[in-house]
């Protein structure tokens, strides 16, 4: 039996969505070739988790090709959600794994040009306050250099996210009050935000649920756009295109 030491020392792997979850219960996974692989929060390769042919006591994990991948490049898996900001991200690694990441994203307060952690400088209105690479310093705006602590950032984070928590929370959320919602986050968040993106995809999925037509083109992989009002087509396919240019840059070859 392994040890409860050695098991800290390699990567627990979630199965989710979980194909052996039984009479409710989660699952997790120990893959020692796996474990060797290190994190990128821009992962070349994604991993899929699936029952060995009909054995729904054991499952494999697939380790794929995002993109293509050159001689002698590192291949690389990601510990953590694309979708999360840069001091998130960076915190759980520092946390759990013991590493501060030193990627492409995490070395760009920018994280490539997305933005996805700056938030809205309330003195000059133009510029935002992007993430120190050191975590125990103040973010700094882009455009007049003032300051915001780690514990306004923070302040600023819960807000907002409580903000989300209950418009998704009573009786479950609807179109047109996420549609304020990100209005509302656009105040201080900027636009690519990670938190605006977690309510624009699940405006995404609601408002696909809600048109018969597209919910069913959906399904069927063939998407027609006849007897959807225009003006709704437009606003759905905004929102897509915007989702998809953002993680396409965070998370290349998986969308």
């Amino acid at each position: 039996m392994m040890s409860r030491s050695l098991v800290k020392h390699f990567d627990r792997f979630s199965i989710t969505p979980n194909p052996l979850k039984k009479n409710g219960n989660d699952n997790s996974g120990l893959y020692f070739l796996y474990s060797l692989m290190n994190h990128n929060c821009i992962s070349n390769t994604k991993s899929i988790i699936h029952c060995v042919k009909d054995d729904s006591s054991s499952a494999q994990i697939d380790v794929r090709a995002l993109r293509p991948i050159k001689a002698g490049e590192e291949i690389s898996t990601r510990y953590v959600s694309s979708n999360m900001g840069l001091p998130t991200r960076r915190e759980l690694l520092l946390e759990h794994w013991g590493f501060t990441c030193n990627c492409s994203r995490c070395k760009d307060p920018s994280e490539l040009g997305t933005y996805t952690s700056a938030v809205k400088c309330s003195s000059c209105q133009s510029g935002y306050f992007l993430p120190s690479l050191d975590l125990l310093k103040e973010w700094s705006c882009n455009s007049c250099s003032k300051g915001l602590s780690k514990i306004r950032l923070q302040m600023i984070i819960n807000e907002n996210t409580e903000k989300i928590r209950t418009a998704t929370r009573s009786q479950g959320p609807k179109i047109d009050v996420l549609k304020e919602l990100i209005v509302d986050l656009k105040d201080s968040l900027h636009e690519n935000h990670f938190l605006i993106l977690q309510v624009e995809y699940i405006l995404v999925v609601l408002m696909s649920n809600s048109i018969p037509s597209l919910s069913s083109s959906i399904k069927n992989k063939n998407i027609t756009i006849n007897n959807i009002d225009p003006s709704i087509w437009k606003e759905y396919t905004a929102l897509c295109e915007h989702i998809y240019y953002v993680m396409n840059k965070l998370d290349p070859g998986k969308n």
